[in-house]
């Protein structure tokens, strides 16, 4: 039987820990005869490196949507020290990550007329660079202009990207999460734009977008190390 294990980012916002917690139970629905557990990076339990140490591992996921020091350092460091498993590409940006934003969206604004994405925030170039990626796919699938902001570190920050928006004659602005999971972060993105005087979706969690990206990245890395008879298979969405 294959061992997939989902590497999160911890939280301590129990709603954050749920939202994972769900994507693990609806992504083993859709592969059965497929282990799948949850391994935490940071401050909850069970820690990834424990999870890698309890059985062998066969594919590891990282449910992260960002380049950063987890998907580019921390997380191969623990699979090279801990199982040889495949570590699949992380989740963003994505055609299914799109996707769910633009759902998210049009929860609350049906026509939105400009939009600025919140992601949580890194130093990393790469990580950057494929915020402003996700935001340019955005972009092209809801045909109105998508900012980037940052609930952290270098801005810009989610007030600064709407005033942009607004000082330009922007009648209404709405602030996407580029976020899978309540939190700090999430909270801080809806603050912002609240007292920035725009509209916020809600975080992407477990959106059938999202669980359809992971099930491909598990079926892609099985397909990549040649399969066998215990591979995964994959039972359609209901």
């Amino acid at each position: 039987m294959t061992r997939v294990v989902l590497a999160a980012h911890g939280t301590r916002d129990p709603g954050g820990a749920r939202v994972m917690e769900l994507l693990a139970r609806a992504v083993r629905e859709r592969l059965p005869g497929t282990t799948v557990d949850l391994g935490w990076l940071s401050v909850l339990e069970p820690e990834l490196a424990r999870v890698l140490s309890d059985a062998p591992t066969d594919i590891v996921v990282p449910v992260l949507l960002s380049s950063g020091y987890h998907v580019l350092v921390d997380i191969p460091e623990l699979v090279h020290a801990g199982s040889g498993a495949t570590v699949t590409p992380h989740l963003g940006p994505h055609r299914h990550v799109v996707r769910a934003l633009a759902d998210r969206i049009h929860e609350v604004d049906a026509e939105p007329v400009a939009v600025v994405l919140a992601a949580a925030g890194t130093s990393h170039p790469v990580g950057r660079s494929e915020a402003r990626q996700a935001a340019d796919m955005l972009s092209g699938v809801l045909g109105v202009p998508v900012g980037v902001a940052y609930a952290s570190g270098e801005g810009p920050d989610v007030p600064s990207a709407v005033a942009t928006f607004m000082d330009a004659g922007v009648a209404r602005v709405t602030v996407a999460p580029y976020l899978l999971a309540p939190g700090m972060f999430a909270d801080r993105v809806r603050t912002a734009a609240s007292a920035a005087g725009a509209r916020c979706a809600e975080v992407l969690a477990d959106h059938p977008a999202i669980i359809d990206l992971v099930v491909e990245r598990v079926l892609g890395a099985a397909a990549r190390s040649g399969g066998s008879d215990s591979a995964p298979r994959r039972e359609s969405a209901a």
